[in-house]
């Protein structure tokens, strides 16, 4: 089968990695794949892959700008020239853009929701949900049945996965050792991690309250937080009003996650909402532990007292009290993540992801024959 993959963009992001990955994971199944974004760093994972990448100028945020056309025109240009049997947009400015060219060349379109979209008129008045539509997470799919009215048959619900196995570069190890010397992390001291993007709806500032509480209970722990965005500043003012800038280090973003997650010790996500929580996911993949607001995507991944704890979201008491109950439970951390990593290894891959899409692919392709 010959399959077009759009996205806004190929940044570093959760979006993304998602794209590539599918990509890689479609063509290990024989598929012919071709991917059409504004570029990012990322284009070159998929150039390695020998993935076709063609160019989409749709580096926009709403459905109603007037670049719309010029990138329809251009999916236009690649579908006569490619072919596909079907089209698959992963954001919500090409499930536009692609409900609007598989209509006029009469190519099945499905759509992935990766997030909480907010209600628009112009959303309601012209959907653009295609054949399928499918959610990363149970939380996502009652959203979209429920505020979008989205018929429960054109529903399907296809949690997130990750291609795990291709992060860990030959050199690996030092790798790990050079990313704790030049940031200071500590290989002899508890390691309290985060990943994700430094905006509100993460819950940084909750985060940074809670290890500051942690802290008067184990003086020596460290936290990382791995990510940029608009909330830096603020965030560092916080640290220093705290008094808590020896022990927390803000890193920056990263193209590959498994290296800061060696240097952790617990993976904690407090985010206020959550479509997924793909970096639980990573951590589950590096067996940690995990602690996260229970709330979203990130309830249906953890397993209470099992692979972690979840706990009330803007609580950080209740955030420093669980993460502390793992710090102080050594052999507990091991078992958790031992478990998470085994429930990784048994839902969430892109393998199963891959397979899960591919059967959706072949009921709209069989519809359109019918």
């Amino acid at each position: 089968m010959r399959i077009l993959l759009l996205t806004t963009h190929l940044d570093v992001g959760g979006i993304s990695n998602y794209v590539v990955s599918l990509a890689k994971a479609l063509t290990r199944r024989n598929h012919s794949v071709i991917v059409m974004s504004a570029g990012g760093s990322m284009v070159a994972d998929l150039q390695k892959a020998g993935i076709l990448h063609l160019p989409l100028s749709l580096r926009v945020k709403s459905e109603m700008h007037p670049w719309m056309l010029k990138a329809i025109a251009q999916i236009l240009k690649a579908v006569g020239g490619q072919r596909p049997d079907v089209i698959h947009a992963h954001t919500r400015v090409t499930h536009w853009a692609a409900g609007v060219s598989g209509r006029l060349a009469k190519i099945p379109v499905v759509t992935t929701c990766h997030g909480f979209y907010r209600w628009r008129w112009h959303r309601q008045a012209f959907p653009f949900w295609g054949k399928r539509v499918m959610a990363v997470s149970r939380t996502v799919h009652r959203r979209l049945t429920m505020r979008f009215h989205v018929p429960r048959r054109k529903a399907v619900c296809i949690s997130n996965g990750i291609d795990w196995e291709e992060k860990k570069a030959k050199n690996f190890d030092a790798q790990v050792e050079f990313y704790r010397q030049a940031w200071g992390i500590s290989s002899q001291k508890p390691v309290v991690g985060s990943i994700a993007r430094l905006v509100q709806a993460k819950g940084h500032v909750i985060l940074i309250r809670a290890f500051h509480e942690l802290r008067q209970h184990i003086p020596e722990a460290q936290m990382v937080l791995v990510g940029d965005g608009p909330l830096r500043e603020e965030l560092i003012r916080l640290i220093y009003e705290l008094g808590e800038q020896e022990h927390v280090i803000l890193t920056g973003s990263v193209a590959h996650t498994a290296i800061p997650l060696s240097t952790f010790t617990v993976f904690v996500q407090p985010s206020l909402q959550e479509a997924f929580g793909l970096s639980l996911v990573e951590a589950m993949a590096m067996r940690l532990p995990l602690v996260v607001a229970a709330v979203g995507g990130m309830r249906e991944i953890v397993q209470e007292g099992e692979t972690g704890y979840k706990v009330s979201p803007r609580n950080p008491l209740a955030l420093a009290n669980a993460i502390r109950k793992i710090l102080e439970n050594p052999q507990q951390a091991k078992a958790m993540g031992e478990a998470g990593y085994r429930r990784y290894r048994r839902l969430f891959t892109m393998d199963r992801v891959a397979s899960e899409v591919e059967a959706v692919y072949a009921q709209v392709a069989g519809e359109k024959r019918s």
